[in-house]
């Protein structure tokens, strides 16, 4: 019967860049010292998490279980226990038969909104949305002069111009967010480019639960593997658990007491290979990996504002309501004025005064202006959260500990100094 036993994911597969960004070690705190006055801050709850966290891995009972467990509960893997870099592995046809039936081993696409969408979603910024209106009200005193028999073309000039500067100024904004967009999602890629195979070639894609596989140096696990034989392997997990250390793996099984985070005969998916070598068999694969549990979980999480995006939707209503109310004024002060006591003149009046005036009052280059910044700025942290650099940038210190991440998936803040009233 022909078998197939995987072996050796490529070197060059796969980034890492964003496997930071995972749910287990994102609760750091931070906190903002400012002076000598003491106060103690309640931590966060983060019972839901640390039971979510449990409930993932309640599944996993693999690292419990001794070689010999394993080839009963897998028997079609043929496991050599007593060399188990001889095992067989999955032969073709049970392979393709569980292809078929558990999926390949890929993670679901992050959503992308579509460039027509992330265009219209431009003309919807409150800036953009004065300028359309300002331009509608010139087309419309266009329009009424017009029915008098006056043709002001000057009018239609100006709504044709804040038209364009709004299209071109959407284009603009589009583009770098596209960009930006577009940098966050390579980085999120997991995938290794392919599998060097014994007796096959295998793509990472076509693995399977009961395939044996061989991790090297230098190589990414491409699935939820059970270590069967260690020979100085070390795994560095910072994709998974957050720890950027990397630890030394054995085939030994974990005491009943020791979850799967802590348990070291495990390689999750995304973790690195960076010493050593290892013999090991698939246990999950594509979404029902660790990886993948988390990658449906925060597609489903809720965006909030950021802070950056609350301090410019301040900002925006502060300068609308200074430009509606500036045009406003001083369109009553040309009514009202002693040449034009009865009201003479007031379309042009409502032109020069009220419309010219929040035209004068729209900053129109702030939102390409920002979205360049955070381009930029997301080019060199290419490995970090684009929406989080504006909320570090609020904090003068970080306090961060990575022993309960591993624990109980939470950090305590235990105390505060600060001679400003706190906030929480």
């Amino acid at each position: 019967m022909n078998k197939r036993k995987s072996v050796a994911v490529s070197a060059d597969g796969g980034t890492a860049a964003t496997g930071r960004s995972s749910p287990l070690h994102c609760g750091v705190q931070a906190i903002q010292c400012v002076g000598f006055g003491r106060k103690k801050v309640w931590p966060a709850k983060d019972a839901a998490k640390s039971q979510l966290r449990d409930s993932l891995s309640s599944s996993y009972v693999e690292h419990h279980l001794t070689v010999d467990e394993l080839r009963d509960v897998h028997p079609d893997s043929f496991i050599d226990v007593a060399s188990p870099e001889k095992s067989d592995g999955l032969s073709s046809e049970e392979a393709k038969k569980r292809l078929l039936d558990g999926g390949a081993n890929v993670l679901a696409p992050p959503k992308r909104i579509s460039n027509l969408q992330l265009f219209a979603k431009q003309f919807l910024y409150k800036f953009w949305l004065l300028l359309m209106g300002a331009a509608l009200c010139t087309i419309f005193t266009y329009l009424i002069n017009l029915y008098h028999g006056t043709e002001e073309l000057l009018n239609l000039y100006c709504a044709f111009i804040l038209i364009v500067i709004v299209v071109v100024m959407s284009f603009m904004s589009f583009w770098q967010e596209r960009k930006a967009i577009q940098i966050l999602y390579d980085f999120g890629l997991h995938m290794p480019s392919n599998i060097n195979c014994e007796e096959k070639s295998l793509q990472p894609d076509n693995l399977v639960v009961g395939d044996v596989i061989i991790i090297r140096s230098g190589q990414q696990v491409p699935a939820d593997i059970r270590i069967l034989q260690s020979t100085g392997v070390k795994i560095e997990s910072s994709a998974i658990t957050g720890e950027p250390q990397p630890v030394d793996y054995t085939h030994e099984p974990a005491a009943a007491h020791i979850s799967l985070f802590d348990a070291r005969n495990v390689a999750l998916r995304g973790c690195y290979c960076t010493e050593g070598e290892a013999v090991g068999l698939v246990i999950r694969a594509g979404k029902y990996t660790m990886l993948g549990n988390f990658t449906h979980l925060q597609s489903t999480v809720k965006l909030t504002e950021t802070l950056l995006q609350k301090e410019i939707a301040k900002f925006v209503q502060f300068v609308s309501i200074v430009a509606l109310s500036m045009g406003v004024i001083f369109f009553l002060i040309g009514c009202i004025s002693l040449l034009n006591f009865w009201f003479e003149n007031v379309l042009y009046h409502f032109v020069t005064g009220f419309l010219i005036i929040i035209v004068a009052n729209v900053p129109q280059g702030l939102p390409a202006m920002l979205i360049s910044q955070m381009a930029i700025i997301a080019r060199r942290l290419a490995k970090k959260n684009l929406d989080i650099i504006d909320e570090l940038g609020a904090a003068t210190v970080i306090a961060a500990d990575k022993t309960g991440t591993l624990t109980q998936n939470l950090m305590i803040l235990t105390d505060m100094w600060s001679v400003l009233p706190i906030k929480h």
